[in-house]
């Protein structure tokens, strides 16, 4: 095993042993805490008479976020995040606000998110405005040895876009529900990382062996 996928290994089981296992012995001064994600999953578009299920999509997104004022699992978390986002890849979205964490469960917490974002797909004449809400449930525990935070579980969201165009025809608004999967980074990224180094081969130091 060579010491690339050593040390991506030891990152990991570092993070996911921090989500899965809290320590008992809360830090006094807060952290920081940050992660950064994948989201996938089905969206479902409003039609122009403003009703739901007028056709469905897939969004593919990243987003990222920080959260303040935590020195344990225990405790609620606060901060900003950015989210960037296509639907249907002919939809690009660009967001942020705010992320407000509540603790109901030291592994499993509730997280709310609200802000504003911008978007722009083929048929609209410019950037449109709207605003987001979203629920996450799922692993996002704290961290006692580090500022990245592990996270992984199910995101609903409402997406609200004001002025669509569609097809260069009467502007309305533009609705979408959206149930995505959210996948930790650093998690999708280790398959290609154990890839990498098997591919490449054993370490120099363990040639030998």
């Amino acid at each position: 095993m060579s010491m690339g996928l050593v040390a991506w290994l030891g990152v990991v089981s570092a993070s996911a042993g921090a989500l899965a296992q809290p320590s008992p012995e809360p830090t006094k001064d807060s952290a920081v805490q940050a992660n950064a994600s994948l989201l996938a999953g089905p969206v479902v578009s409003s039609g122009q008479d403003g009703g739901f299920g007028d056709h469905a999509e897939l969004q593919l997104g990243l987003r990222g976020d920080i959260l303040f004022l935590r020195t344990g699992p225990d405790d609620f978390g606060l901060g900003p995040y950015l989210e960037a986002s296509t639907f249907a890849f002919d939809q690009g979205q660009l967001g942020g606000g705010a992320t407000f964490l509540i603790p109901v469960h030291d592994t499993f917490p509730l997280v709310f998110s609200g802000g504003g974002h911008l978007r722009l797909a083929r048929e609209d004449l410019g950037p449109r405005p709207g605003f987001d809400a979203s629920l996450f449930w799922g692993a996002r525990s704290f961290n006692y040895h580090g500022a990245y935070n592990m996270a992984g579980g199910l995101r609903i969201g409402y997406h609200h876009t004001f002025g669509i165009s569609p097809d260069v025809g009467p502007m309305i608004d533009e609705k979408l529900l959206s149930i995505s999967a959210q996948i930790d980074v650093v998690a999708l990224g280790l398959p290609i990382v154990m890839l990498v180094d098997v591919l490449r081969g054993p370490s120099e130091d363990a040639r030998p062996l």
